[in-house]
């Protein structure tokens, strides 16, 4: 019931930010730069941008959408995704090491893909420069996928909550992303944990049914 109130929720705020958008955008074209200055039509539009992907990571938290499970590699999807990545990761120094057991499994791509873009996308930002991240695999009765940086870790009085919605430690982060996560790995039947954390780097494991 809460779910389906937040996505109503969600729907009713996203219309009418749409109307505010389009208004604010039709003055940025057309306003002088000294009025679009004066007005922070530019930061209003970045700040309506930000809310907008609130509201659309809730809409994700609330109703997400039923997996479309297809037989894949979950090495192929890593690979994939370091290739976008190369470029950001390369400026920060940061090496990429994968080791992963190529076992078949049902998962949906697309939404596999998000799920470990927000995990390394936490990792490259934890890493100040010269790091490495290292995904790797065991298999047992399930496909378990380690995810480790070596980035600063995670602070100890927030790992208990840090799956739950608005929780975050970065000024402009929106604390949805790892919800979202452990939301589409439940959804796939699998478990997402905390695997250790410190100093000298954090570690995150996937748990999928094979």
């Amino acid at each position: 019931a809460v779910g389906e109130m937040a996505a109503k929720a969600a729907h009713e705020i996203r219309n009418p930010l749409a109307v505010i958008h389009g208004f604010l955008s039709f003055m940025n074209e057309n306003l002088a730069e000294k009025e679009r200055k004066q007005y922070r039509i530019p930061l209003l539009l970045k700040e309506i941008d930000r809310i907008n992907t609130i509201v659309e990571d809730m809409l994700l938290i609330a109703k997400p959408s039923a997996p479309m499970l297809k037989e894949t590699y979950m090495e192929t999807i890593v690979q994939d995704l370091l290739s976008l990545l190369q470029q950001t990761l390369e400026t920060k120094s940061i090496r990429a090491h994968v080791r992963l057991d190529r076992v078949p499994l049902r998962i949906d791509s697309k939404q596999m893909m998000q799920v470990l873009y927000n995990l390394l996308h936490n990792s490259i930002e934890s890493i100040e420069e010269n790091g490495t991240i290292c995904i790797y695999s065991d298999v047992n009765e399930t496909y378990n996928m380690y995810i480790y940086d070596s980035g600063k870790g995670i602070p100890q009085d927030i790992q208990a909550t840090m799956f739950e919605p608005f929780t975050t430690t970065k000024p402009s982060g929106t604390g949805l992303g790892l919800p979202i996560v452990k939301r589409i790995i439940e959804n796939h039947g699998g478990t997402i944990a905390l695997h250790d954390s410190s100093e000298k780097g954090t570690t995150f494991v996937i748990s999928l049914p094979i």
